[in-house]
């Protein structure tokens, strides 16, 4: 007669034919207990042994547990979970998820952003770029359970507003994403890909960014208002952004400052307060980005207004100049910096410098320049200005 083999978990027992010093044959099975000492069950049939040999194997796996003293149901329940043969991590999903809090969708909202308030640093367009993406979520599904809302209903809350550009779409679509991530780290939801993780992305296309030409950039260069001139070089040939010369005045943020600027040894500091991203980042200037800032040091970095703002009917310098150029071409002179300083030393190089990551300077603002555009580019001087 053959022997069988019984596995639950890492658990093995064998059952195998045993004949009792009376004579009569039974079958048998042989385990170790909490101390050590080795244990044995027996049974008439074979059958009958292979049952009881593998509920001890799942008793041993889980633990001694007692089942007798539970309602059936309970049984039945401990039983079906038993058989699925789990680990301590299911069940302390299990535990996570009875614990787990209900909240409606408005409420978390509030909170996120009550949160996000509270830690956005110096720059709070972060904060208003996820307040109005999120408002309109929280008029259609802010009544609803977070742990209710599906897919199917985020798609379709997306595809109301087929309205708006597909990157305004894709915008929101990131915001609800970003809030949802924040909602499975506070355990409002699965610890898993969440549903707005899984939502359609938009389909966008990435548009080659606007720039200048040398040529167009020297007629700005002959055109522009002696107080506006440090702007336009320090964006044009070193990719400074507005923001971080002319910095919303709620924002917090510190102005790029005359002390920033070390004309002697060619290098140019961004503080963490006055960029962007919060990070510090040095930039070794162009020798035709010396020569312009010596040209006007003294005067003022920033003015009574920003380059691109109308006030007291007059235009905006951006608007006046950009008229001797077909019409002003928003963040072109940063995107000519990043596209003709990678033809030069590279889109690593580029990037770094106007403190963006490689990938991010790849998709948005490198427009491929031969190395003689480059050239020309930085070349333009200031004795050039006629």
């Amino acid at each position: 007669m053959q022997g069988k083999k019984i596995k639950v978990g890492t658990v093995s027992l064998t059952v195998y034919p045993w004949r009792h010093p009376s004579g009569r044959d039974y079958w048998r099975w042989a385990w170790y207990d909490t101390n050590g000492k080795r244990r044995y069950g027996t049974r008439a049939t074979k059958q009958d042994a292979i049952t009881a040999a593998r509920a001890k194997a799942l008793e041993i796996h889980n633990g001694t547990l007692d089942l007798s003293e539970m309602t059936p149901e309970r049984r039945s329940l401990v039983a079906a979970f038993l058989a699925l043969d789990p680990t301590w991590s299911h069940i302390e999903t299990l535990r996570r998820i009875a614990a787990r809090k209900s909240v409606l969708l408005a409420d978390a909202v509030t909170e996120f952003l009550e949160i996000k308030a509270a830690n956005q640093g110096r720059s709070p367009r972060n904060l208003m770029t996820l307040r109005k993406n999120l408002t309109p979520l929280v008029a259609d599904l802010g009544s609803v359970k977070l742990d209710q809302i599906t897919v199917t209903e985020l798609d379709a809350w997306l595809s109301q507003i087929r309205h708006l550009a597909a990157r305004t779409r894709q915008n929101r679509r990131a915001s609800v994403v970003t809030f949802w991530r924040w909602c499975r780290a506070r355990d409002y939801v699965p610890d898993r890909t969440t549903e707005a993780e899984k939502m359609a992305k938009p389909i966008t296309e990435r548009k080659v960014p606007l720039t200048y030409t040398p040529e167009e950039m020297q007629i700005l260069l002959d055109a522009v208002q002696p107080h506006y001139l440090p702007w336009l070089v320090l964006a044009g040939f070193a990719g400074i952004r507005n923001e971080e010369m002319h910095p919303v005045p709620t924002s917090r943020k510190s102005p790029l400052l005359w002390s920033d600027i070390d004309l002697q040894r060619g290098l140019l500091t961004i503080r963490p307060e006055t960029s962007k991203t919060g990070q510090r980042r040095v930039i070794e200037m162009r020798p035709n980005l010396r020569a312009w800032l010596n040209k006007c040091e003294g005067s003022q970095l920033g003015h009574h207004k920003p380059p691109d703002k109308t006030r007291h009917g007059e235009d905006a310098e951006t608007k006046r100049i950009g008229k001797l150029v077909g019409g002003w071409r928003r963040n072109a002179l940063r995107d000519s910096f990043i596209s003709y300083r990678a033809a030069q030393a590279g889109i690593a190089r580029a990037a770094m410098e106007a403190g963006n990551s490689e990938s991010e300077a790849k998709k948005s603002y490198h427009d491929a320049k031969s190395q003689e555009d480059g050239e020309a580019w930085f070349s333009l001087m200031p004795q050039e200005r006629g």
